[in-house]
């Protein structure tokens, strides 16, 4: 027909329009010319079969080219490892992503489809209503996979796509100037009204963390104290931070910021999540197996000008005692706060903190199993380039162990065996390039990069981990008092097992910052002066990474699961193809019988079992009898209007001069059939689907 060409414009545009909202999602742009080229060819290929009357299978095999091609040389059999590479990266990385080939990939390919299944509906179907669902699918995957709120505005993409559907659909069904601008018109009106609609929309769709926040809930900023050590490392300066007194007269404790969870090329890195009032003064810590050796302590701190947002607290803080309002971050316990200024919330801070800290001999590790912290396999990502030799490495160093604790504790050995050393004099940070060099070239680095290789070589062998930012215990005074300076911030090693849940090892060699055993973090032991320039107090970190604030009064509450919600967004879309299948079905059933054959004698019976479905929707019985009998009772009945009556008659005509006489009146058969429409009793269910043809 002439005008599918047109038609076919539609599809391809809105298509494209609607990938514009993906892009919050990724620092990468890549995606965007691929989808193009691949849109555009599958698209300009459908316009030109359609302009030479193609068959439509012909048209749809043609369309699938582009994309086949493509991902059959770009990816060919890597398809199942780069998509399960893909997927494990974009569930632990916070938007917007850094550059990943598999998502740039992934994304042109799902858009591409989405592409097909939007011209299916609009041409193929003729239902380009239809689409509105297809056209929002970017902005909702980007609203449900975004740890940042996403803009309202951004629905914009779906609702401009849908629009240019529609209107390329209307000037395709239109002759002649004065229609088509009245079509142009309508879909100018019907773009406006989707955009109102999007915009108010998008206010309620629910954006995606750890946990699900809502954009009525205020977000703040919070620093990454990474930062502070590694931007300070060789300041000379020496400045007291904090001092603190243990009740129980033992060992200092060692006193813990943040945890940094999330691995990308850049090192680790703080996660957003929600955080929680801390209303009872309890992060409510996890419950150590009956016989755990735990040490129960309490903690007397008096912090001078160190300004931080994060309150240094041992592992596990059961219990935390201070004047203000403070919230906590369930996954890591980290203790902080959201109130204005935040940035000195810990300076000239006096605070108890009652903790359980874990102690962990050697024989603490035998037969110990590696845990699932439940985070969506975000302690457990390793980058694509993560390279055999690193795996090669992990496995050489624990083989021979027999469980995962004791993989755990050949790791800790490995790096207090003499052969790595403490130094500054290398790059400060945890870049992949940089830790690839510490593990398997220069084997020289300090306490950052000796937490990040041991959570690193942890991964690899399928054990949890986190790198965690703090503080060494300090010096003790005569006064009974330790004291904790800036040269003693430091990075350890947290591990995931199962029954303990997160355990602490500081992979540093004890020499090497003062420490007199070689033992972990956990053990707490006695620390004396590190000779190591660490960061100044005065000194602020950069903003870096966001952070939401729950609920008030969630004393319990955890993180909404995402993949329930993700689940119940999927229930809600099947079931909605379900309710439409019935209908979808007689739209197809219809449009075959009138446009399969050109024959006239095959177009008269088609149209002749159409009008028995027609007859059957619309609630009435399919009258017995010969045709010219049947189309005399329904013109005494359904079609008791002259015109309909007539065409019906003439119609049971068309279809006995078919099937008994070699010549057949000039009647189109089409023609008399859209004289024929009764109203549908039930459009969404329609009766002729599930009746049997006589």
């Amino acid at each position: 027909m002439a005008r599918r060409p047109l038609e076919s414009v539609g599809p391809m545009l809105g298509a494209l329009a609607a990938s514009g909202a993906l892009m919050p999602t990724t620092q990468d742009r890549g995606w965007l010319p691929l989808t193009a080229i691949l849109v555009g060819l599958s698209g300009l290929s459908a316009i030109a079969l359609r302009g030479f009357q193609a068959n439509e299978w012909v048209v749809k095999a043609v369309q699938l080219l582009p994309g086949a091609a493509f991902w059959t040389l770009a990816v060919g059999d890597q398809t199942e490892p780069l998509i399960s590479e893909t997927m494990a990266y974009a569930a632990v990385m916070a938007a917007p992503m850094p550059t990943h080939l598999g998502y740039r990939y992934c994304a042109a390919m799902a858009l591409w489809a989405l592409y097909l299944l939007v011209d299916w509906l609009a041409v193929g179907l003729e239902q380009p209503a239809w689409t509105f669902p297809l056209v929002f699918a970017p902005h909702l995957a980007a609203a449900l996979g975004m740890v940042d709120e996403v803009p309202a505005l951004d629905a914009c993409f779906g609702a401009v796509g849908y629009g240019l559907v529609l209107t390329f659909a209307a000037l395709a069904r239109r002759r002649g100037l004065r229609p088509q601008l009245a079509a142009l018109v309508g879909g100018a009106a019907t773009t406006a009204v989707a955009l109102a609609a999007a915009l108010w929309l998008g206010q309620a769709v629910p954006d995606a963390a750890v946990g699900l926040q809502w954009s009525n809930r205020p977000e703040v900023t919070l620093s990454d104290p990474s930062l502070d050590l590694r931007r300070n490392l060789k300041l000379p300066a020496e400045s007291e931070v904090l001092r603190y007194r243990v009740d129980d007269g033992g060992d200092g404790v060692y006193l813990r910021l943040a945890a940094l969870t999330a691995l990308d090329a850049n090192g680790f890195s703080l996660v957003r999540t929600n955080l929680y009032p801390l209303d009872d003064g309890s992060p409510h810590p996890r419950a150590y197996p009956p016989g755990a050796a735990v040490r129960e302590t309490r903690v007397s701190v008096e912090i001078g000008s160190f300004a931080s947002e994060w309150v240094p607290l041992p592992w596990q803080t059961a219990k935390f005692s201070a004047p203000g309002e403070w919230s906590y971050d369930p996954p890591t316990q980290a203790v902080t706060t959201i109130e204005e200024g935040r940035a000195n919330a810990t300076r000239d801070l006096e605070y108890s903190a009652s903790a359980q800290v874990l102690q962990t001999p050697d024989s603490f590790w035998d037969g110990l199993r590696a845990g699932d912290p439940r985070d969506s396999g975000q302690t457990a990502y390793l980058p694509p380039n993560f390279g055999a030799n690193l795996q090669q490495l992990a496995d050489s160093v624990a083989a021979g162990a027999d469980s995962d604790g004791a993989k755990a504790k050949a790791l800790l050995d490995f790096f207090h065996s003499g052969r790595f050393h403490y130094s500054l004099d290398g790059s400060t940070d945890d870049a992949w390039s940089t830790m690839r060099d510490f593990l398997l070239v220069s084997h020289t680095g300090y306490c950052e990069q000796f937490a990040a290789g041991l959570a690193i070589l942890a991964r690899a062998e399928g054990i949890p981990s986190r790198v965690a930012i703090g503080f060494l215990p300090g010096t003790a005074d005569a006064d009974g008092y330790y004291r904790v300076t800036t040269h003693q911030m430091h990075a350890w090693t947290e591990l995931y097992f199962a029954d303990y849940g997160w355990v602490a090892l500081d992979p540093t060699p004890p020499t090497a910052v003062g420490r007199q055993q070689a033992s972990t973090a956990a053990a707490s032991p006695t620390p004396s002066p590190s000779a190591t320039p660490k960061p100044s107090a005065s000194a602020r970190p950069t903003a870096s990474g966001s952070t939401t604030a729950g609920p008030k009064g969630g004393k319990t509450a955890a993180p909404v699961d995402l993949r329930g919600w993700l689940a119940g967004a999927g229930g809600v879309l099947l079931a909605a193809l379900l309710a439409a299948l019935p209908r979808l079905l007689r739209s197809i059933r219809a449009k075959r019988r009138l446009s399969t054959s050109p024959k006239r004698s095959v177009q008269a019976e088609n149209a002749w079992l159409e009008l028995r479905d027609r007859v059957v929707d619309a609630g009435a019985p399919w009258p017995d009898g010969t045709p010219r009998q049947t189309a005399e009772a329904l013109a005494g009945g359904l079609f008791s209007e002259p015109s309909s009556g007539a065409a019906a008659r003439r119609l049971a005509v068309l279809v006995e001069r078919a099937r008994f006489a070699p010549d057949m009146p000039p009647d189109s058969p089409q023609e008399l059939l859209a004289q024929l429409r009764p109203k549908a009793k039930h459009p969404w269910l329609p009766r002729s689907v599930f009746t049997r043809r006589r």
